[in-house]
């Protein structure tokens, strides 16, 4: 494609050289082929507004710069922020040099931190960030390696390629920042939890953004400027099997954790470095009492989140079972949050029955009524149309408000099946800009090769149900087999058909109690989603 002066003409970037040409004298001299890039940016109506050495440590030779885009690109795959373009003089890029990109963002300026453009001398740097760049959080896009008079067509291929061949809704692991969608009105209310010392349970069905929750809550807590903030946040589900080794293994974790977060904030840390390896609960809490009363005093406040509680309290079949360490594990942290003011905790996951069961392990359950309890909302239309075309905006991808629509319908506010049918779709889309426009009829197009590719994950999710909560299990298959037994069931059960709403597998509509398209497919297979 050759670029006409025209083509990126409309908003395009103008830098008033006198403010800027000191700190790109430096780039250029370093890397002399950056006055081409730079030529070339400015063809695409774009430039370079910021340049320096890396900050990195031990990164010397290598410069950073700030690029703006004109409003042609931002336009077209949704950039707000300039991106970063990063020059290494090294001759065989390394992969520790690209997991090191998101370092070169700095607060006072921030850049998009999921593109990021690079040049290195080395022939292979596209190949690497082809292999890289599947594989990470955010992906690189290679500037060309020598002068040339294409260099202008060469960067848009690139820019374009690679931002049309990732699938941003293809995404399993926790998201956070820009990533994160919707979910406010409950990020709120479990911040004023937190606020006035409340300690919180987070909950809901499995692949619903529990985690991301929780992460994007430590995210907000840790950039507040007010205090200081201490936010830990443990997966239980790497707990080793054995039932003995998990409290002993938690609690040495715990304070790796904290010790680590202490010495990079210069706070006390004496109490829990003169603890011993796994230490008991006992030594455990009296240690990080002392230690909250002391940091207090400089305003310092710890959080510690538990996500996948059910890994810690084990299947409703297990509650029975002889296991004093895991109640006074959570009887220890309720003195705490009690004793100490600047002291909180959050738990999450699938079970809600750490805070709604008097008894746990045939004992007292000190969590019992104690803390609030939240389940995390199905997704509106509106929500879910915000996370298809704002992801979308990103890879060039067009929804029009009709296909939206009808995805936002099918999934059903449930986020996996968003994702997932979203993820299908741009599958079969080109990489050609004037075709990435999402209608109906491609949407609809896809459906079967959708369901199909997640008709196992839907089934091992809904077994879960079974093994936290059998009654509900129990009612939600009958159900499924006559849903005209709603208001029966209702009366009878009224608990458990709460939890079913709460779980997002039943909705209480006006026009009464339904199915959820989840809980449909599970009953009805393939036909379960129309």
């Amino acid at each position: 494609m050759k670029i006409e002066p025209t083509d990126f003409a409309d908003g395009a970037v103008n830098v008033r050289l006198q403010k800027l040409q000191g700190h790109l004298n430096g780039l250029f001299t370093a890397f002399p082929v950056a006055t081409s890039h730079r030529a070339a940016l400015r063809k695409l109506g774009s430039d370079f507004v910021y340049a320096a050495p890396s900050p990195l440590a031990n990164d010397r030779g290598s410069w950073m710069a700030l690029v703006r885009f004109g409003s042609v690109i931002e336009r077209r795959f949704g950039l707000t922020r300039e991106l970063i373009a990063y020059y290494s003089p090294h001759a065989d890029l390394q992969l520790r040099t690209y997991q090191r990109l998101d370092e070169l963002i700095d607060p006072r300026r921030p850049a998009t931190p999921d593109v990021f453009l690079l040049w290195t001398p080395d022939p292979m740097t596209a190949a690497k960030l082809d292999d890289w760049s599947s594989r990470a959080a955010y992906v690189a896009v290679a500037l060309p390696r020598i002068e040339s008079a294409t260099n202008a067509e060469e960067i848009w291929a690139n820019i374009v390629n690679r931002l049309t061949t990732t699938n941003l809704y293809d995404q399993t692991l926790p998201v956070t920042g820009r990533d994160f969608f919707g979910r406010q009105a409950t990020l709120k209310e479990l911040t004023s939890h937190l606020t006035a010392g409340r300690v919180s349970g987070v909950f809901g069905f499995r692949k619903t953004g529990k985690t991301s929750l929780v992460k994007e809550l430590g995210r907000r807590v840790a950039s507040r400027q007010d205090t200081h903030q201490i936010f830990v946040l443990r997966d239980l589900e790497t707990l080793p099997s054995a039932e003995l080794d998990q409290v002993p293994n938690l609690l040495e974790d715990l304070r790796v954790n904290l010790l680590a977060e202490l010495r990079s904030q210069g706070l006390r840390t004496y109490e829990l470095v003169e603890l011993p390896h796994k230490p008991t609960v006992s030594d455990f809490r009296r240690a990080l009492h002392t230690l909250l009363a002391h940091i207090n005093k400089s305003d310092v406040n710890v959080i510690l989140a538990l996500d996948e509680i059910e890994s810690l309290v084990g299947p409703a079949s297990a509650r029975d079972n002889d296991r004093p360490e895991v109640v006074e594990l959570l009887g220890a942290l309720r003195a705490l949050v009690q004793e100490n003011p600047n002291f909180n905790v959050v738990v999450s996951g699938l079970t809600s029955s750490i805070l709604e069961e008097g008894q746990l392990f045939s004992r007292e359950n000190p969590f019992f009524a104690w803390a609030s309890t939240m389940f995390l909302p199905r997704l509106t239309n509106v929500e879910s149309k915000d996370i298809l075309v704002r992801l979308g905006e990103r890879m060039a991808i067009i929804w029009d408000d009709e296909s939206a629509l009808r995805a936002a319908e099918i999934a059903d506010g449930h986020v996996f099946l968003l994702r997932t049918l979203a993820a299908k779709v741009v599958q079969t889309l080109p990489s050609e800009l004037t075709a990435r426009t999402i209608t109906v009829d491609i949407l609809e197009n896809s459906q079967k090769r959708w369901r199909r590719s997640v008709a196992g994950h839907v089934r091992e999710m809904l077994e879960s149900v079974s093994r936290y909560y059998p009654d509900e299990h129990s009612l939600l298959d009958l159900l499924i087999e006559d849903p005209l037994q709603f208001e029966i069931i209702e009366e009878q059960f009224p608990s458990q058909i709460e939890h079913l709403i709460q779980l997002g597998l039943v909705v209480d509509a006006p026009e009464g109690l339904r199915l959820t398209a989840l809980a449909a497919f599970h009953g009805r297979g393939l036909s379960g989603l129309q």
